[in-house]
């Protein structure tokens, strides 16, 4: 509370409602600096998804943490050129050549996730007491994915497990199916 009468003493606000004012700008400037980190790191992500069929008599383990397996090695940077028309003040439109750099290829990928039995009556395994098992899918994500606009020269970026970053992984049951499990998530693309 001590900012707010200072900022009253200092004279940068004049009244309680010229107070409210400037808190909701600052929150307002505060969301909004949120909203562009989502949607910059929205921006950066290409969404995957796969399915596994529950064997009668199973289901998914809870807690359940899908295990994934990406392989970065068919993607490659791509450096390109295109020219956009911009405003200039004082001058028009004007014609620059932009740089820009992109992520193409195919990102490979295979999930695990671990089932257990409904009932253990008259369930026996060859691993003791453990009856968990693992299902997994294999699918492959298409990627064409542009990181960076410049004017100036785009830096070379390495291709790697701290830069392709695997976020959002849900399990769900189908309505329709109950049998049948959906697993999703995006790749992010950690490249400021």
């Amino acid at each position: 509370m001590g900012g707010f009468f200072e900022m009253i003493r200092k004279g940068s606000i004049d009244s309680i409602g010229g107070a409210q004012k400037k808190m909701e700008e600052q929150y307002a400037s505060q969301d909004q600096s949120d909203v562009e980190g989502f949607k910059r790191k929205k921006k950066h992500t290409i969404p995957f998804q796969c399915m596994v069929s529950i064997p009668t008599g199973f289901q998914i383990q809870k807690p359940n943490t899908p295990k994934l397996v990406y392989d970065v090695s068919h993607l490659s940077m791509v450096k390109e050129m295109c020219k956009r028309v911009i405003d200039v003040e004082d001058c028009g439109q004007v014609e620059i050549d932009l740089h820009v750099l992109k992520i193409k290829g195919v990102l490979p990928f295979i999930v695990n996730v671990s089932i257990e039995p409904l009932s253990m009556e008259h369930v026996y395994t060859t691993s003791g007491r453990d009856t968990s098992l693992f299902l997994s899918c294999q699918e492959t994500v298409y990627v064409d994915h542009i990181l960076k606009y410049s004017v100036d020269h785009v830096p070379y970026y390495v291709i790697d497990g701290h830069h392709i970053l695997v976020r959002d992984v849900v399990i769900k049951l189908l309505e329709e199916n109950p049998q049948t499990a959906q697993i999703s998530g995006v790749f992010y693309f950690d490249y400021a």
